[in-house]
């Protein structure tokens, strides 16, 4: 059963400034997060760890920004923790004419960057996993090539053979 949405009624002049701000800052924070995601690429494709870190913090103080200007959306609308979220759509339909339009098209333009930053962030996701795996498996050959004992196997492992048995007489 799908979450029946939140009556939405008209909206005074103030709440729809603001709805309409919000919008306007969620459209800035998702161009910025784009080009942080794209500091990201290259910080990586670079090998750099300080200006990866860089990016992942500013990443991070982004979404936490959007995240905080999602929860003053749901505050104006009274979504409340229903599970509907309001769409752009239906928030149209309760604006002022002159107003509909104009958050129509940045509805729009969001949307767009919404998923521009998920193609990145995937995309970045799987490079990073890429990454990962390749230096695991360089780990594990260097680990193989030390192993003068034995216990290793060629991809590294711990080897599982038979116990060695051994002793060492200590009386002499």
């Amino acid at each position: 059963m799908t979450p029946t949405p939140p009556a939405l009624g008209p909206l005074d002049e103030t709440a729809q400034a603001s709805l309409e701000r919000i919008v306007f800052e969620l459209i800035d924070r998702h161009e910025r997060l784009l080009d942080v995601l794209g500091a990201q690429r290259v910080a990586m494709a670079a090998a750099d760890p300080a200006r990866l870190g860089q990016a992942g913090q500013r990443c991070a103080d982004l979404l936490e920004g959007i995240g905080a200007l999602e929860d003053e959306r749901r505050m104006l609308l009274g979504e409340g923790d229903s599970g509907h979220r309001v769409t752009i759509a239906e928030l149209a339909s309760v604006l002022d004419e002159d107003r509909r339009e104009r958050v129509l098209d940045l509805g729009s333009r969001l949307r767009g960057l919404v998923e521009r930053c998920k193609r990145e962030q995937s995309t970045l996701r799987a490079a990073a996993d890429s990454l990962s795996g390749h230096m695991e498996g360089l780990i594990r050959q260097v680990i193989a090539r030390l192993s003068h004992t034995g216990a290793y196997d060629q991809s590294g492992r711990v080897e599982h053979r038979a116990a060695v048995v051994s002793a060492l007489d200590i009386k002499q």
